[in-house]
């Protein structure tokens, strides 16, 4: 039920012309080699935010340069998540490798005394791609359906909720999207909270794009990546890769992607 109130206060995105700014600039799959295929060229600066390892047992975060050290590594900027979890010793360390898609809490937590104000009702646009099981299927607490015959706009139906009179009205009816080519994702607007909506147990998903609604900064988590890119100015991108709390590393719109 946390996770149904967390949107209560959001704004169901529609109208395609609100996110028609990322999604013209974002290339086809199949194109995307560089930085700037995700994050636009229009940001001044770019950084990868490098997603935690955890421990099986524990659920304590150890980040990548820790690990590296652990392992008699050094660690680039370039090196690869692959590099450290086939060293013969990882397994002796029983880490879990880093989420794709998605920061951790903690993590999160720290980028936003960086990308939000201290104004807490400042407006952020979120989206969240729309096949996570856990949106669909016999045990999905929502379900997607199709709107119409051959639409690509589906609609999200929440069911087997019983929602408490307090938010009866609130419209539930959630359109797809196209951000990234032949990528539908889930869009809702509004305060800074919304972005912990489905970040607890059992989700653990923070929104694949979502960026202040004055669109000065972007932060991607692709679905594939084991880090997150963060596009805007020199200033913000310089304050993250200086916050001890975030692992991060400079990159430019010319870096590959998988590096």
């Amino acid at each position: 039920m946390s996770t149904i109130l967390a949107l209560v206060n959001a704004e169901i995105v529609t109208d395609p012309e609100e996110i028609s700014w990322i999604s013209n600039a974002i290339r086809p799959y199949e194109q995307m080699a560089l930085v700037n295929s995700l994050v636009p060229e229009k940001f001044e600066s770019r950084c990868r935010i490098l997603h935690p390892f955890k421990n099986y047992a524990t659920d304590a975060e150890m980040g990548w340069q820790k690990v590296a050290t652990s392992l008699g590594k050094d660690l680039s900027p370039e090196t690869p998540c692959s590099e450290l979890t086939s060293h013969p010793r990882f397994k002796l360390l029983e880490l879990g490798e880093p989420r794709c898609g998605s920061l951790a809490k903690s993590v999160l937590d720290a980028l936003l005394t960086h990308i939000i104000s201290n104004n807490s009702t400042d407006t952020v646009m979120c989206a969240i791609w729309s096949g996570y099981g856990w949106l669909q299927g016999k045990f999905a607490f929502a379900e997607l359906t199709r709107k119409a015959p051959n639409s690509l706009v589906k609609q999200l139906r929440i069911q087997r909720i019983k929602l408490p009179r307090s938010v009866s009205g609130v419209n539930w009816v959630q359109h797809c999207m196209e951000i990234s080519p032949q990528m539908q994702y889930l869009v809702y607007k509004g305060p800074v909270g919304i972005l912990n909506a489905f970040i607890d147990q059992p989700f653990k998903q923070t929104p694949n794009f979502w960026w202040p609604i004055s669109e000065q900064s972007l932060i991607v988590s692709d679905l594939d990546l084991e880090w997150t890119y963060v596009g805007g100015s020199a200033l913000l991108i310089d304050r993250i890769l200086n916050d001890p709390r975030i692992e991060a590393v400079a990159v430019t719109g010319n870096d590959r992607l998988s590096s």
